[in-house]
């Protein structure tokens, strides 16, 4: 079992990405409504720019690994960063 130093520690990671996580939210829904905007009233040059904001959103996510703790829940005493 992690001590409670390492699991207010991991709590605090988590919160943290939580909070970048909704702010993708957010930033990602406004981006999604301009680019389907101008996919449907433009003609078609290219990539989708609908598409571009999913691909985006995608890395991010990879990136940001929100639930990676869930993963390694008992297999070391050091969370996160076991």
């Amino acid at each position: 079992m992690p001590s409670r130093k390492v699991i207010l520690r991991d709590f605090l990671i988590f919160q943290f990405k939580l909070f970048l996580d909704g702010i993708k939210d957010f930033v990602l829904w406004g981006a999604s409504i301009i680019a389907v905007v101008i996919d449907l009233v433009s003609s078609p040059k290219g990539p989708s720019r609908f598409y571009r904001v999913l691909e985006v959103g995608e890395r991010f996510e990879l990136w940001l690994n929100l639930h990676r703790a869930a993963s390694q829940v008992g297999q070391t005493d050091d969370g996160l960063f076991g």
